[in-house]
C-alpha cells in the first residue's frame, strides 16, 4: 500500500477535481475525463493513499 496520493491532470481551462468514492481508483472516471477535457475543462483525478497506484 503506498501513502502517497496519486494525482493525473489533462486539459486546459477550468479546473475540475473528480474525486473517487471508497474502494474505488482514478480509473472510475476513465470515460469521462477526456470529453471533459475536450470540452475546455482542466480534470484532475487522485487516487488517495491505499487506492490505485
Amino acid at each position: 500500500m503506498t501513502s502517497r496520493v496519486y494525482q493525473e491532470t489533462v486539459g486546459a481551462g477550468p479546473s475540475l477535481v473528480l474525486l473517487h468514492a471508497n474502494g474505488g481508483d482514478h480509473r472510475d472516471f476513465a470515460a469521462i475525463v477526456p470529453p471533459l477535457a475536450e470540452s475546455g475543462w482542466r480534470v484532475t483525478v487522485l487516487d488517495w493513499p491505499g487506492h490505485g497506484r
